[in-house]
């Protein structure tokens, strides 16, 4: 066998134990190859927030430990969105690579709360049909989860899903 395949067997092989180790922290996984490169995503599932503030939710949030990656080729991008990241012996081998670390949105940390808190299964299914988007299509179990996974998708729609929110729950604070 070539070279090269060796290597692509030897990847998937890393990518499919790790899938399996992590299965239930996965909320996605996505994994292309084309002529461009190699396209890997992952998506864990955040612990929710249990404080009252999602501010204060955010910052005592445990954080996420990057180390020992290596990006190599071209238009490599780790995205780790989180307020507490460590990444450290982290070696960028070719060019166009990007670094991000930001804090995740606090009117979505708050929006997630208050409709996993508010909501049954039923109603955030509704407001998913009545925003034109398959509840179905969301990954995860249980409400926390899918909701976390839409506000995730679909970050553009915050102030849609907040009003749409407020139309099925009137009578709670929907604003941070």
């Amino acid at each position: 066998m070539t070279e090269n395949l060796w290597l692509a067997l030897i990847i998937a092989a890393v990518v499919i134990t790790a899938f399996i180790i992590f299965r239930k922290q996965l909320s996605r996984f996505i994994f292309r190859i084309s002529r461009e490169g190699i396209d890997a995503e992952l998506d864990t599932h955040a612990p929710f927030p249990t404080a009252t503030n999602a501010q204060s939710a955010t910052a005592t949030a445990p954080g996420v430990r990057v180390s020992g990656t290596t990006m190599v080729g071209k238009r490599s991008r780790l995205d780790v969105r989180h307020t507490n990241a460590d990444i450290s012996n982290t070696t960028l081998v070719g060019q166009e690579h990007e670094v991000v670390v930001a804090a995740p949105d606090p009117a979505a940390v708050y929006l997630q709360q208050q409709i996993t808190l508010n909501f049954s299964i039923n109603d955030f299914r509704a407001l998913c049909v009545a925003l034109s988007i398959d509840p179905d299509a969301l990954p995860g179990p249980g409400l926390d989860a899918q909701t976390e996974a839409l506000l995730a998708r679909y970050p553009q729609r915050l102030a849609e899903i907040r009003a749409e929110a407020r139309r099925i729950r009137p009578g709670l604070e929907w604003e941070l």
